[in-house]
């Protein structure tokens, strides 16, 4: 049996910009699931800067976070050009290989994630960029 693994390429204006964006994002059978975070900014990117947000199942509120900075970053730096890789940590061997850091809790298809400026509260935050959007 064949096993269903989807990627996606995304790219957002404002992060872009930003030279920081999602640049690929996994969502497999399974535990088959990550998020990569792309440096494009020609500098070593301080990733404590940022955090992951989420929504579970579509957001309870319009514009607001059900858990906001869901996945932080400590000490994180990354290299001109190069990825950060969130995975769960039962995903395949290939998907390991490449994870910096694991979180239990990925998309189970309708989910939302957005890369959002670290400390930021549920309603005031900045997004540089998002897979899906707010909403059910």
């Amino acid at each position: 049996m064949k096993k269903l693994f989807l990627s996606f390429i995304l790219f957002s204006t404002v992060s872009l910009a930003q030279g920081v964006f999602f640049s690929e994002y996994g969502e497999g059978s399974s535990n088959n699931k990550y998020i990569e975070i792309y440096n494009g900014t020609g500098s070593k990117l301080d990733l404590s800067m940022y955090s992951l947000s989420s929504c579970s199942n579509g957001c309870d509120v319009e514009d607001q976070f059900d858990y906001a900075d869901n996945i932080t970053f400590d000490q994180v730096v990354i290299a001109p050009n190069d990825v950060y890789v969130v995975c769960h940590s039962l995903a395949s061997d290939g998907i390991l290989a490449e994870c910096d850091q694991y979180f239990t809790y990925l998309s189970n298809g309708d989910d939302f994630f957005a890369l959002t400026e670290a400390g930021a509260s549920s309603d005031n935050y900045v997004v540089f960029d998002k897979i899906g959007d707010f909403g059910e």
